[in-house]
């Protein structure tokens, strides 16, 4: 509030002065505190005279055209305010078998300023991982609506939701759906494909409990990761944090029983 006292003071003065006089082209508003912070909304600059909503930098300068013109409303001593609201809106948010796999749905009710979208999935409801990422489509403040393939997912139940993370950094979630798949044969799976982050999320399903051990193999057949998964559930999932940095290319995972028998080799690009 106070930032936008200073701001339409500004602008009355310079209606003040004359509106063929162009004193200024834009102002530069200053925001900081705010970066990092899951629970704060986005700061908008809503200007009365455009009829604009315009997103504010979390931490820095946001420069703004003032575009001041003859109209008195354009130098209206309440043409400016300055909003905190979520940068996205989810709404539709869906998650439905197809062929075997899993489509997610979404829709952004009022899509502004966005950077991307992050589907994040979880087999308790509790602890999610990346699955994949979709950038924004318009940012012209209407609905958007968004799809990701979850492909060959293994029986279960499935959780999902929907991470958005606006230019300057606010970041909002939808809310979690779930879907249950069934008929599924048993099969070991990375996900993403692709991995991110430097993590190998792996996936069993319809296994024997019991302890699996893992090899990674590098394109010369080299061994340069292995270790140990413990699978307790009829499915479960596990995730594999190498202690060095994997370069991006080509990979072979090997997963094996106890007693030596292997799954079917996982390429993870």
């Amino acid at each position: 509030e106070s930032i936008c006292k200073v701001v339409n003071l500004v602008i009355k003065q310079f209606g003040g002065l004359s509106a063929a006089v162009n004193v200024a082209d834009f102002l530069s508003l200053f925001v900081s505190g705010l970066m990092g912070n899951e629970d704060v909304q986005a700061p908008f600059l809503e200007d009365a005279f455009l009829q604009t909503s315009i997103p504010l930098n979390f931490d820095g300068h946001t420069k703004v055209g003032l575009n001041i013109t003859s109209e008195a409303a354009s130098f209206n001593a309440e043409r400016f305010r300055i909003v905190f609201k979520p940068s996205a809106v989810f709404i539709n948010v869906s998650a439905n078998a197809l062929e075997g796999n899993i489509e997610v749905k979404w829709t952004n009710a009022n899509e502004i300023g966005i950077e991307k979208y992050e589907v994040e999935v979880s087999t308790d409801g509790n602890n999610f991982i990346l699955l994949g990422t979709n950038n924004m489509l318009s940012n012209n403040q209407q609905a958007a609506s968004y799809n990701l393939l979850h492909l060959s997912s293994a029986a279960g139940i499935y959780y999902y939701r929907i991470k958005s993370t606006s230019k300057h950094g606010a970041i909002v979630y939808s809310h979690t759906v779930s879907v249950k798949m069934i008929n599924c044969k048993p099969s070991i799976m990375v996900y993403p494909n692709p991995i991110s982050n430097n993590e190998i999320n792996i996936m069993i399903n319809d296994l024997p409990v019991g302890k699996y051990q893992y090899q990674l193999y590098n394109t010369l057949g080299q061994t340069i990761l292995k270790g140990e998964i413990n699978h307790q559930a009829l499915f479960s999932t596990a995730t594999i944090k190498p202690m060095f940095n994997l370069n991006k290319g080509n990979y072979q995972l090997i997963i094996a029983d106890l007693e030596g028998k292997k799954n079917k080799p996982q390429g993870i690009g």
